[in-house]
Parts: structure tokens; sequence; C-alpha cells
């Protein structure tokens, strides 16, 4: 016995298959289209196979439940489009109480071939717009980010993008922090897109740029209001920056952490750095000299993260 229906988005199918006098099988697969778009298909479905044992009095139990989720992804290639541009969109999504979607400019690869797997284009623009209205909230300068400049169009993160949960300043509304992607070393460059409340949209925030080296993107304690940035210098330095913020979500002041090496008379010192600022004018300074038992880079490491604790603490 089988079963087929659809209502336009979603279609199934139902097959009853009875093994012998007392267990048969039941199969539904249910199959529906979760992305279409002009440059752009996504297809996800579930098969379920259900083991039922049942008496003359056909009385059924199951016996056994079995799932297989699939998800397929296939970008359309257009020949014709090979020396124009076009526009491609992310699915929409919410932020800070406004739908929105990402949307690209984009041109084919030259000598693309048609692989529907590996569809390659050249950004020439990215923005977010509002879905409704098409007001532009943010337009990325793509000078920052090079290795952006070429994206697969097949990819699940340019179709299905999630904002991440990140409210640099702790105002409540969320904002961007967008990856440069070009260091191979330790340290990443991060840029900061600041939503406006009054003009409803993302403007660059420069002095909320900045590096880390944690791979984790500037790093936010919530409970203290501060943002941490790192660098990582050669020789075992490195520096921190803490940007402290009030609660309207302006800043309140900053704090700088840095080390330096010396070798006095054969023996092994650190120096540590601290400078407070407020209005990028320094109101506080500190300098602090340790011997180091070991001169490689971990201990020096460590042994500048436990002098910002001591900062921190006093």
């Amino acid at each position: 016995m089988a079963l087929i229906g659809s209502d336009g988005g979603q279609s199934w199918l139902e097959d009853i298959h009875f093994i012998n006098d007392s267990i048969f099988l039941k199969t539904r697969v249910n199959w529906e289209t979760s992305i279409d778009n002009q440059h752009f298909m996504a297809y996800k479905g579930d098969s379920i196979v259900r083991t039922f044992a049942y008496s003359p009095n056909f009385d059924i139990q199951i016996l056994k439940s079995d799932s297989f989720p699939l998800y397929k992804e296939e970008a359309l290639y257009y020949p014709e489009l090979q020396d124009s541009s076009f526009k491609f969109w992310s699915n929409r999504f919410e932020i800070n109480d406004l739908e929105c979607r990402w949307e690209y400019d984009l041109k084919y690869v030259s000598g693309l071939n048609a692989d529907s797997k590996q569809i390659q284009a050249t950004v020439l623009a990215k923005r977010l717009i509002e879905s409704l209205s098409n007001r532009i909230l943010l337009e990325l300068d793509l000078k920052h980010f090079p290795e952006e400049q070429i994206i697969t169009i097949g990819s699940s993160e340019l179709g299905n993008y999630k904002p991440d949960s990140f409210d640099i300043n702790f105002d409540g509304d969320l904002d961007f922090q967008f990856h440069d992607r070009m260091q191979s070393g330790a340290n990443h460059q991060y840029f900061v897109y600041l939503f406006n409340p009054n003009s409803q949209n993302f403007t660059f925030a420069e002095e909320l740029s900045g590096w880390s080296f944690m791979g984790q993107g500037i790093q936010l304690d919530k409970l203290k209001k501060t943002a941490t940035y790192s660098l990582k210098n050669g020789g075992g330095q490195y520096r921190f920056e803490k940007i402290h913020f009030n609660d309207l979500g302006g800043i309140n002041f900053k704090e700088q952490f840095w080390n330096d090496e010396i070798v006095v008379k054969a023996v092994i010192e650190q120096k540590f750095h601290y400078l407070k600022s407020i209005n990028n004018l320094g109101v506080d300074s500190l300098t602090s000299t340790k011997k180091l038992e070991s001169d490689n880079m971990e201990s020096q490491y460590n042994a500048l993260v436990e002098w910002m604790k001591q900062i921190e603490n006093d």
C-alpha cells in the first residue's frame, strides 16, 4: 500500500510493506525545497522507517524506528551571465528587530566551468539590506577582505546567514565583527560595525576594531563590560588592550598592557607596562620588572597575564 501527497512546498510518500503475518514496515519520505532563488537551490528530506508487530486482532506495537535525514544544495550556473554582473541574496534573518538579508553583486570567475557543486564568483559588492524596503543597513568595505572577494555560490554560509550574538558595547543591540582572514600567523584583524539605534543601521567603528591572536575574535566580558584585544609580536612580546564601556554603551576608559624582554648581565628580565587613558589621554601608568625562570614564549605570556590580573585586582 502506498500514498503520495503534496501541498506545493512539501511532498511525501508513505508505503506499508508486510514482512509476514506479524510484522510490517511503514516508510514515510518527506521532501521539501528549503531554498529556491535565481542562483541557488537547496532541498532537505527525511526517510522514517518504522517496524511494527501486529496480532490477529490487529493489536499494533512499534518495535523500531529509524530516521535518515538528507540535505542537498545545488548552485545554478547561467553561462549567459559570464561577462555581466548579477545579484545574489542570502535567506532572510532578523537582527535588532529588523528583517534583513545580505545582498551580493557578483560576477562569474573567468574561465568557470559548469560544475554545479563549485560555482565561483567574484564579489563586487556586499551589503546588508532591510528585506521590505531594500534600505541599505551596512555596506562592507571589501578592500579589507580580499579573500572574501571570491566565493562559492553553493556554500551554505552564503545562503543561510545567521548573525552571531555579538554586542561589543553591551547596549542590548547586536553588532558585527568581520575577520579579514588574511593573516596566516597568530594575529588576526577584526573590523567592527556598530549598530546605531537612532538611524537603524550599522556604521564602521574604527576605534572598536582591532587585533586578536586567540583565534576567537574580540573577547567580550558581559559582567565587566569590557572588550579585550590582543596582539602577539616576535620574541615573546604581547600587547593587550581593554576597552571599558559605561551603561549607555559609550567608552568609559581604556587600559593597555604590554611587555618587553631585557637582558642585564646575562639575567633575563621582563619589563611590564600599563597605561590607562580617558578620551585618548593618559591618566595613569605603571612599569614593573620581573626576573624570568625561562625565556620561552609561554613563560613570558603567563608572566604578563598574571601581572595584568594583579593590576586589575588592585
